[in-house]
């Protein structure tokens, strides 16, 4: 799922946050005090942990968009200086079997930018 379908997402739900926790009644409630779960026994004990990184996930997605629009435009300078895919720069590399960006016809952001997300997961 890309970041623009869980922005989305994120602001149709029903859920608003800042998410709180009801100690007394081990209810999790959102902003509007809508109880969006009940834990008791055990799980009561982990509900703050819950909240906590629930809270912690819109920020987070934001985040993740930024470093995305980072990588675009850094991937886009990297295009206009060297005008080259990075298949004709790194042999070993076969992300690109398109012989259109290396004509030009494609734009080579895109192999730029799965280039480097290859390189991040080790692939």
């Amino acid at each position: 799922m890309d970041i623009e379908k869980i922005h989305k997402l994120r602001e149709q739900c029903l859920v608003r946050f800042p998410l709180r926790i009801n100690q007394y009644n081990h209810y999790i409630e959102d902003a509007n005090g809508c109880v969006i779960a009940v834990v008791y026994g055990t799980a009561g004990n982990a509900a703050p942990y819950l909240v906590e990184a629930a809270n912690a996930l819109p920020e987070l997605l934001d985040e993740i968009e930024q470093l995305r629009k980072t990588l675009n435009l850094a991937c886009s300078k990297i295009c206009h200086h060297l005008e080259i895919c990075p298949a004709d720069l790194y042999e070993d590399w076969e992300g690109c079997q398109d012989d259109k960006c290396r004509s030009g016809t494609r734009p080579r952001v895109e192999c730029w930018e799965r280039y480097f997300l290859e390189k991040v997961r080790g692939e």
